[in-house]
């Protein structure tokens, strides 16, 4: 049986071994990993935690997946699936797919994944709201410096990439020892480069549209820095 997501929507957790194997099959040889220290998560290992692994051939490549029982309970499932994705099932009511590429899926089939889900969110909403306060007035001030690299690219379009720069550099290297900031010439010539090159990297976007731009991008940490 092909250890997917369909397979894992059959399988909510806690449950007993017994019932699981029901639905995947017989597993391998109980295993407790080498280095596995204790913790206190559903899905972090305790002293008499016991691993069962499956295996799937996809064909050109092979699927396995463990469950994690605890006191006759499977209390972690997690399978490596044919595509490359990794889906995870806690008792504790996470329930999430990785892709290949990185991206999370949260997922919610019971209310209390329901719950687990609205509350990740909650807290990512609380910490992207810190974090925008946190860089609101510094976002603010590059966006404006954002503004005049796209009027001054307006205004000499021949100049190259690092006359740019350097034009940016020799502006507001002053400004930065006034206000008593200890950055040296080379760091503000890095900014600078990232500056232009983002401006560049916008070049359809008139400086105004740039400048709110920037803004969002920066306040959504969405910039290539």
């Amino acid at each position: 049986m092909p250890l997917d997501l369909a397979l894992a929507k059959k399988l909510p957790v806690p449950e007993p071994l017994a019932s699981l194997q029901k639905v995947i099959g017989t597993p391998g040889e109980a295993y407790t990993p080498e280095g596995i220290e204790g913790g206190g998560e559903a899905w972090e290992a305790r002293p008499g935690d016991v691993w069962y692994r499956w295996w799937h051939d996809c064909g050109e490549a092979m699927s396995f997946g463990d469950a994690i029982v605890r006191a006759g309970q499977v209390i972690t499932l997690w399978f490596q699936g044919c595509e490359g994705e990794t889906i995870i099932r806690m008792s504790n009511g996470d329930f999430h797919v990785v892709d290949d590429h990185g991206k999370i899926s949260q997922l919610a089939e019971t209310p209390k994944e329901q719950a687990f889900r609205e509350n990740l969110s909650k807290k990512e909403a609380a910490e992207d709201q810190r974090f925008r306060s946190a860089v609101g007035v510094p976002c603010a001030m590059m966006a404006i410096d954002i503004e005049a690299i796209a009027e001054e690219h307006l205004d000499y379009p021949d100049e190259s990439r690092d006359e740019l720069a350097a034009r940016y550099v020799a502006a507001a290297l002053p400004d930065v020892h006034a206000m008593g900031q200890d950055m040296s010439a080379a760091k503000l010539s890095q900014i600078a480069g990232q500056f232009v090159d983002y401006v560049e990297g916008h070049s359809d976007l008139a400086p105004k549209q740039l400048k709110k731009q920037f803004t969002t991008d920066c306040t959504s940490r969405n910039l290539p820095w």
